[in-house]
């Protein structure tokens, strides 16, 4: 396994919602199957932006973030019969989706911030 392959990912999902009804059934399922758990995963950012420094927000736009301790287990994830049977049908006719993952980048070191009262 390559050290890209190892390493944190985050799945980014950004959603265009036209009717947001079948998603309520969505996110039940998500939690009843604990598919995330199973996977190592969690979310780290859900829903609407706290505020929006630049550009606009629509109202039907939404965004989840979730944490996976590798791509190999972002994928068994996206990929298990469960999601792609089970519950990622249910968000049917609800918008768009576009989904992607990105590799974690490693912190920097650590730097001490001089504070200002």
């Amino acid at each position: 396994m390559t050290d890209s392959e190892s390493r944190p990912v985050y799945m980014l999902v950004l959603a265009d919602l036209e009717d947001r009804a079948p998603m309520a059934d969505y996110a039940r399922a998500m939690q009843e199957l604990k598919l995330y758990e199973k996977h190592e995963g969690y979310y780290t950012a859900f829903g609407k932006p706290l505020e929006v420094f630049e550009g606009e927000w629509a109202d039907h736009q939404s965004v989840v973030m979730a944490r996976f301790p590798s791509l190999a287990h972002a994928k068994a994830f996206w990929y298990s019969p469960e999601y792609q049977h089970q519950v990622k049908p249910l968000r049917a006719g609800a918008g768009s989706f576009r989904v992607a993952v990105f590799e974690e980048l490693e912190a920097p070191p650590r730097i001490q911030w001089q504070r200002r009262d």
